[in-house]
């Protein structure tokens, strides 16, 4: 019987889960100080970032949107930065490189997770705040510091970040090889870049979509099945009632699949970016097609091989993802449901530190709650957030052996003791 049929086992994914759950477990011993350092100080830098940006509106509504975009580049650089932390380094590679263009080939994974935690909508609702309480002092006003969306200001802003990414991308491949220095630098603006023009944009689609109720009942197909509707429920109640569980049924799966489903591909994805360029030498697609469950059908090795190209090709964001994507789902259904799984309950961690802190403190005033809610609330963030990368670092590796790579995880050798064991 084949390993991979063995494999494709209860007991064998499992046993492959388990495998996954105690690397991540390695991981945080090993690396720990570094992943926690590096959570706080996204943390942390997101909290003063956004006082900037509510400072910056004084000068401009674009400039303190464009503080707002370095938010969100700045916590992609510290969770790409932890990964790299827990991956071996090459001879030949340099980290701050390394660092520069994984972050600037894992943007638009990385914005689905960031959504997915609210923190884009959290973003603005704080600056909205900030500039709000700002102008009861009497600092300006809030048309000016808060410029619109639909602006033209704000739409002229995003497609100059849209020209100098693309500009820019041209220049870094055109670069001979040993200009490296000037392909981070540039490489770091047009990752700032990048994320300057999807936040704008995404923040003009959100207002551009708020009205679109109320144009669409003002239409005239959107009157009439307005009325239809209403006779249905006047009608027939029994059959409205139907309709309206179906559809709140489908929205409740709708969401439950991207919880539990496309947000943990979104990190696989992003994890596929950085591991996958130093495992790229040692996969191929003869190789791969040999490995893995015939799950996207029978694909032929040279779209396997364009995926390959896709997801290790540092300048590139959409097609990157799209065949980062595609190597994880060929590498099999059962690791990517594993990883699913584990996923689910370490993204829990801050809640279920929260439910044990309301436990101990039940007993305690209000004035002991609002002081260690904010406390509370970044050590959930940090050690969720933890947890989650150990996660994602393991899983992205055992993907990546199981389609052929040589392990690509900073671990001890199994002898190993530390120092202070030792004594």
């Amino acid at each position: 019987m084949s390993t991979r049929a063995v494999e494709t086992r209860p007991e064998g994914v499992l046993l492959a889960g388990w495998r996954v759950i105690a690397d991540a477990g390695r991981l945080i011993a090993h690396h720990g100080a570094a992943l926690l350092l590096l959570a706080l100080a996204g943390v942390i830098s997101r909290h003063y970032l956004l006082l900037w940006a509510v400072d910056a509106s004084l000068i401009s509504g674009v400039l303190g949107r464009l503080v707002m975009s370095l938010v969100v580049f700045v916590q992609l650089v510290t969770i790409v930065g932890a990964l790299l932390v827990m991956r071996t380094r090459a001879s030949s590679g340099r980290p701050l490189s390394d660092l520069l263009i994984a972050s600037a080939a894992v943007i638009l994974p990385f914005l689905v997770i960031y959504e997915h935690y609210g923190f884009l909508y959290e973003d603005t609702l704080t600056m909205g705040i900030g500039v709000a309480y700002s102008v009861i002092d009497g600092e300006g006003d809030v048309t000016s510091r808060l410029a619109g969306n639909t602006t033209f200001d704000v739409l002229a802003t995003a497609a100059v970040a849209f020209g100098i990414a693309r500009g820019l991308t041209l220049v870094v491949r055109r670069l001979p090889a040993d200009r490296e220095r000037t392909r981070a630098v540039l490489r770091l603006v047009v990752g700032y870049a990048e994320v300057v023009w999807i936040f704008l944009s995404a923040t003009i689609v959100r207002e551009g979509t708020l009205g679109f109720g109320d144009w669409w009942h003002s239409t005239r197909l959107g009157a009439a099945l307005d009325r239809w509707w209403l006779s249905v429920e006047l009608h027939v109640p029994a059959l409205a009632g139907t309709l309206e569980g179906l559809w709140t049924a489908a929205l409740a799966v709708a969401a439950a699949a991207i919880i539990g489903f496309v947000v943990p591909l979104a990190w696989l994805a992003l994890g596929t970016l950085i591991y996958g360029a130093q495992a790229r030498p040692l996969i191929t697609a003869a190789g791969l097609k040999a490995r893995a469950a015939r799950i996207v059908g029978q694909v032929r090795e040279i779209w396997i091989d364009r995926a390959l190209d896709l997801a290790t090709d540092p300048e590139r964001r959409f097609g990157g993802a799209v065949g980062a994507v595609i190597l994880v789902l060929r590498a099999g259904w059962a690791p990517v449901l594993v990883f699913c799984l584990a996923f689910l309950v370490a993204d829990r961690a801050g809640w279920v530190l929260g439910e044990l802190a309301r436990a101990l403190l039940a007993w305690q005033p209000n004035a002991v709650w609002f002081a260690w809610d904010a406390p509370l609330d970044v050590l959930g963030t940090v050690v969720q957030r933890v947890l989650t990368l150990a996660l994602v670092a393991s899983a992205v590796d055992a993907l990546l052996r199981g389609l052929g790579a040589a392990p690509a995880l900073r671990l001890p050798a199994p002898g190993y003791r530390s120092v202070s064991s030792k004594r």
